[in-house]
């Protein structure tokens, strides 16, 4: 836990989270992040990710939880960047079916969050989750996909599933500004997954690829800092 007790601005509990990533080539890449950025690599290539999950028990530091306004379901298109050196997330895209989470992450975090119809079905070991955007302006864009866990992995330091998911900071920009958003939580629990995709056009070109890696995670407690303007 990060020593700066007090200061975080947010905490939420991450459930039935599932990353998806496919390498792309950087060239590929490279235009689609702002130019303060430096795009990161594992080997050479650049990935993209998809995360969906549920956001539980979410709540604002000194205040107490709200139960109609503390759970709501979320899906992000991400990539990974540094910035002087420390490796964080970049956001293409972040789905909601929360409309005060939507509001307030595009005016308070300037990260790209849309509207959007989801549903999160659960049964045995299998879940289905399904998102499609309705935000003003979006086309529909959308990931239908089945998913189920399977066996503990580990994540060895150095390891391309370790460099995927212990990421503790996202990267964003306004203008020129370059801002942070620090994230601390424990190392993650994860553990093999196998995905059927029955829809995706969040992100275009990988319609038809199957996920590279994937992995699980049951449950995570985050807490999410507020944007720090970077020099």
């Amino acid at each position: 836990m990060d020593k700066r007790k007090g200061s975080w601005l947010m905490k939420q509990t991450w459930e039935h989270l599932l990353f998806l990533h496919w390498p792309v080539p950087v060239e590929d890449l490279r235009e689609k992040i702002p130019s303060q950025l430096e795009l990161d690599t594992f080997d050479g290539e650049a990935w993209i990710g998809i995360v969906p999950f549920a956001v539980n028990h979410m709540r604002v530091h000194g205040l107490p939880g709200i139960p109609f306004a503390s759970s709501f379901l979320e899906c992000n298109v991400r990539t990974y960047v540094t910035y002087n050196g420390e490796p964080g997330v970049y956001f293409f895209s972040l789905d909601a079916d929360h409309a005060p989470s939507v509001m307030g992450a595009r005016s308070f975090f300037h990260l790209p969050y849309y509207h959007a119809e989801m549903e999160m079905n659960l049964v045995d070991e299998t879940i289905q989750y399904k998102t499609r955007r309705t935000h003003k302006g979006m086309n529909g864009e959308s990931l239908n996909i089945v998913y189920t866990l399977g066996e503990r992995i580990s994540s060895p330091t150095g390891s391309l599933t370790e460099w995927l998911t212990e990421r503790y900071c996202l990267w964003t920009v306004k203008g020129n500004q370059v801002y942070k958003g620090d994230i601390d939580h424990e190392p993650w629990e994860l553990f093999d997954a196998e995905s059927v995709i029955h829809e995706q056009s969040l992100w275009a070109g990988l319609q038809d690829k199957r996920p590279v890696h994937q992995c699980y995670s049951p449950k995570q407690t985050a807490y999410i800092w507020p944007l720090s303007r970077q020099r």
